[in-house]
């Protein structure tokens, strides 16, 4: 049987920022199931894409997200913001 995923690693690790924004890329990659240069890769596209902004707090990052950013969705008539997706998935 082959393995899938409901959503792509880039929206999980949004998810993963959006609920724990001072979360390490080790505590990201050991909860998601991948590497940590996967993480940093993502983080990486995320930032350039205006999604979010990593800003150095000691030895840690803390991730802000742009709640305003519209995401990337093919097919989509109407856009959706980061703000309408995290409120979608949120734990809290």
């Amino acid at each position: 049987m082959s393995s899938w995923s409901f959503m792509t690693n880039h929206a999980g690790v949004l998810c993963f920022i959006a609920n724990h924004p001072r979360a390490t890329t080790k505590q990201m990659a050991a909860t998601l199931g991948i590497t940590e240069r996967s993480v940093l890769r993502i983080i990486s596209d995320l930032e350039y894409g205006g999604y979010l902004k990593r800003k150095r707090d000691g030895r840690s990052n803390r991730y802000n997200l742009n709640l305003n950013q519209l995401l990337t969705m093919p097919n989509e008539v109407e856009e959706k913001s980061v703000a309408a997706f995290v409120e979608l998935i949120s734990t809290k």
